[in-house]
């Protein structure tokens, strides 16, 4: 974790990559901005089917990937959590 100049710990660290779930998709992308309410991920992915999850999460294989064109930003309160992401960014549509 980082912290800020005013003492506030970031868990988040530019350039990483993140798998992030929120209430209704997952995503997997590399971090390049973030604020107190928004990540902002480039070359970003929605998970739209995991197949199963944790042999997904271990090996990233997923049953479909729809790829964005452009950054995604994604606001900081719908996120229900995040984790590194170590594999490959998937950047084939399945």
């Amino acid at each position: 974790s980082i912290t800020s100049s005013i003492g506030v710990t970031q868990m988040y660290q530019s350039n990483m990559s993140y798998f992030i779930q929120t209430p209704t998709h997952y995503f997997i992308g590399t971090l390049i901005d973030y604020n107190d309410t928004e990540l902002q991920l480039k070359n970003c992915s929605w998970i739209a089917d995991t197949g199963r999850l944790t042999e997904a999460l271990k090996t990233g294989k997923f049953n479909e990937v729809e790829l964005y064109p452009n950054d995604l930003i994604i606001p900081r309160a719908s996120v229900i959590c995040a984790m590194l992401w170590t594999p490959p960014v998937p950047t084939v549509q399945i």
